[in-house]
């Protein structure tokens, strides 16, 4: 069982280092429009709603295109497989939304949701891997050279 668990670690080393660095502009248009809709007064759980289905769109399209392309071609996008994207990330949501939830308070709304993305992140990656761009072929993410 755990050389299973290591040779599935190592095969998504890659992918989940692009899933990260793809991660980092998400979390930027994420944050931006979270600040944006808090210093227009927005409740934060909301305004953590709206900021994740603004890079929720952005992040399945570039992911598509770098993270889990294969063959030199991006994977393939739909409004099929965005539902399923989207659908597995809600669990993402939820994580986070439950984070800023509890320690928006105690840390601020700001702080809250930078420690959310922090336990939001692993979630979003495995499900996407699994899930999503799922390939029958025993392809890598992220193994094409870029």
């Amino acid at each position: 069982m755990i050389a299973r668990l290591r040779n599935l670690a190592t095969g998504h080393r890659r992918g989940a280092f692009l899933f990260g660095l793809v991660g980092f502009l998400n979390f930027a248009t994420d944050f931006a429009v979270f600040l944006a809709l808090i210093w227009l007064g927005v409740h934060p759980a909301i305004a953590n709603v709206m900021s994740f289905a603004c890079a929720n769109v952005q992040s399945y399209r570039v992911n598509a295109a770098v993270t889990f392309r294969r063959e030199g071609r991006s994977a393939p996008v739909s409004h099929r497989s965005y539902a399923k994207f989207a659908a597995a990330h809600v669990l993402g949501l939820a994580i986070s939304t439950a984070f800023i939830l509890a320690l928006s308070d105690a840390i601020g709304p700001f702080a809250a949701k930078a420690v959310s993305v922090i336990f939001s992140a692993g979630s979003n990656y495995c499900l996407s891997a699994r899930f999503v761009f799922r390939q029958k072929k025993l392809t890598k993410p992220g193994a094409d050279d870029l």
